[in-house]
């Protein structure tokens, strides 16, 4: 069922300036008649409205009410107004012939105040009293039901309509339906509607939702498109050329959803097609409104669409526009399924024919993928399991030798030994070319951490329950002492249990902490718990397929037309962004905070080096 509902600015009643002690009628064309207050004009237009040959009926009215219009009408000896009669009183005894329920429900108006004194920048409060008065009557009342929201913007001082405008656009953002947008033209004693301006707006953000998010719906719905089967239908802009461009953009917007690679440059393709014959057209003269307004907003999605709708599609400015348009994951795919194919077709890495060949027959008749791509994703011959075993054993002996190295570190860090830039990762003393620390941040952050604590033990003694690091390490240390405890006195176990922490936190003194901790870590720390507060090393991303990359280019399988240092740089970060995308895919439940800002960094760093490469081929 619809629930109609009107909001105004209530004006306040005038006397008539050719006898001041009568009040001012106008009579409106129309059918309205006769009316004292402006706002009356709008309310009996409505009224004579119909919808399914029904008249439309009010179920409340919405009134910004000022401090005037809520005081005693001041207008003497007036036959018209009995004595003591507000402005809203009057408003009522106007109405009640056409809406009887506005005297006789107390609370069929309902008022929000408005302070006329109040500045311009002040009256956001205002706009959402509003706008939850609304809501609620909405949601609590008639959470069953359409609420249709209309609005007479006469009334108040002038800006009042961009107050009104304001409300009206986040109701309909709530999903509140508007009605009629009206206005009573005193000058020609009529009342207009303005709902094709109103709906401008909605073109407006419509376009601007395509420039920002390669989003059509907000324009579709405007030209009253509709989805059916899947297929866009109805509509009509009147221009068979925006229609055209309509349908482009929706076709855009479907295949940015899932970036198919084929299907989705294809849609791109059509949609440079589209553009460019409206822009055309344009140029022709278009007719209609509606058209013309869509050329006039045409300069802000020419400047968001300029890489990609340019005579030749490029990979890499295509994954710069997902990430500058807030589509992580599809630009995750491309550069996943487009870089290697992008370094071939650009002329950065060139294949053998005989070792392309090779690579083919390895990768069989029945895999569809580009060589190119199977090279980088799955290709492995005797001499690259020969170096990734070599590259096995140099972490395993870095492993053990950075275990050995980083709880000495951390341990002299709590003794306050190390300076404030000491260098931790060349401390450590690992070749870090091929092989990394897992979360490094982490452990930099941890080991600045341990230093501050060295310098200052009464951080410690406050700090070290609240941080989740500090709780990991205060709890391995209780570990050890239990274990060292129980090994001479087992019977003592409840009551180690029952002491420790007491004695921990409140007689252990800060600088015995810190000399008890650190002897612990240096001395007595198991593998496992160094592993699992200091982390471990691992393969860097790309290792295995950086050191075949070093192989092939030795023996000439491949060629390379950038310095190998940055083509080994594209290949770390191009393992990196596959294995993200792998578990992204995967939906895995053990992802880390804040890794979608991390993984877009990596996408952005690898289209700065992919764009630098083009750069450096061009001035070759």
């Amino acid at each position: 069922m619809k629930r109609h509902i009107m909001f105004l600015m209530l004006s306040d009643v005038k006397a008539d300036r050719d006898n001041p002690t009568r009040v001012s009628i106008t009579e409106y064309q129309q059918g309205i008649g006769k009316c004292a207050v402006t706002n009356e004009s709008a309310v009996r237009y409505f009224l004579l409205q119909e919808e399914a040959e029904n008249r439309l009926q009010l179920d409340k009215l919405f009134l910004f009410a000022t401090n005037k219009v809520k005081e005693p009408i001041a207008i003497a000896n007036c036959p018209d107004v009995p004595a003591g009669c507000t402005h809203l009183d009057f408003f009522r005894k106007r109405l009640k012939d056409v809406l009887p329920g506005i005297e006789e429900e107390k609370d069929f108006i309902e008022t929000v105040p408005f302070d006329e004194k109040e500045a311009i920048a002040d009256t956001r409060d205002t706009i959402l009293n509003m706008a939850g008065r609304i809501m609620k009557y909405a949601k609590e009342k008639h959470p069953d039901d359409e609420v249709v929201l209309h609005a007479d913007l006469t009334g108040g001082p002038r800006h009042v309509v961009m107050l009104m405008l304001a409300v009206m656009r986040l109701l309909q953002y709530n999903g509140i339906t508007i009605g009629k947008t009206l206005y009573s033209n005193f000058q020609n004693k009529i009342v207009e509607e303005a709902n094709d301006i109103y709906r401008l707006f909605d073109l407006i953000a419509g376009a601007d939702e395509f420039a920002q998010f390669g989003s059509v719906s907000a324009i579709l719905r405007y030209f009253g498109y509709k989805r059916e089967g899947g297929q866009l239908a109805g509509g009509t802009s009147g221009s068979p050329s925006l229609d055209a461009l309509l349908r482009a953009m929706d076709g855009f917007a479907e295949e940015i959803k899932i970036c198919h690679y084929g299907a989705f440059r294809h849609a791109i393709e059509e949609l440079a097609r589209a553009w460019h014959a409206f822009r055309t057209a344009r140029e022709e003269g278009l007719h209609g409104v509606d058209a013309r307004m869509m050329a006039q907003l045409r300069f802000r999605i020419e400047a968001e669409y300029d890489t990609i709708l340019s005579e030749t599609l490029d990979d890499v400015r295509l994954m710069e526009w997902c990430v500058r348009h807030n589509y992580p994951q599809q630009a995750l795919t491309l550069f996943t399924e487009r870089v290697p194919i992008f370094l071939q077709e650009s002329g950065i890495l060139h294949l053998d024919p005989a070792f392309k060949e090779k690579v083919a027959q390895e990768k069989g008749k029945d895999d569809k993928r580009r060589t190119i791509f199977y090279l980088f994703a799955d290709y492995r011959d005797e001499a690259a399991e020969t170096i990734m075993s070599k590259l096995d054993s140099r972490l395993a002996k870095a492993q053990s030798a950075y275990l050995k190295n980083i709880r000495r570190i951390m341990g002299e860090a709590l003794d306050g030994k190390q300076v404030e830039d000491f260098d931790l990762l060349q401390a450590l003393g690992f070749d870090q070319e091929l092989i990394q620390i897992l979360q490094e941040a982490d452990v930099l952050e941890n080991h600045r951490k341990m230093c501050a604590w060295g310098k200052n033990p009464e951080a410690l003694a406050a700090e070290i329950n609240l941080d989740p690091f500090g709780r990991m390490l205060a709890d391995k240390f209780r570990l050890y002492k239990r274990t060292q405890r129980l090994k001479a006195h087992p019977e003592n176990e409840a009551k180690f249990d029952a002491n420790w922490e007491d004695f921990f936190n409140h007689k252990m003194k800060p600088a015995q902490k810190c000399k008890e901790l650190s002897k612990f870590i240096k001395d007595a720390m198991n593998p496992e718990d160094a592993t699992a507060l200091f982390s471990r090393l691992e393969r860097k991303p790309g290792a295995e397929k950086i050191l075949s990359l070093r192989h092939w280019l030795d023996k000439g399988d491949l060629s390379c037309k950038i310095p190998r240092e940055q083509l080994e740089q594209i290949l770390s970060l191009y393992q990196t962004i596959k294995t993200e995308r792998n578990l992204s895919n995967h939906a895995r439940e053990d992802s880390e905070p804040g890794k979608a800002r991390e993984v877009i960094a990596y996408i952005e760093e690898g289209i700065r080096l992919l764009k630098d490469g083009q750069k450096q081929l061009k001035q070759a």
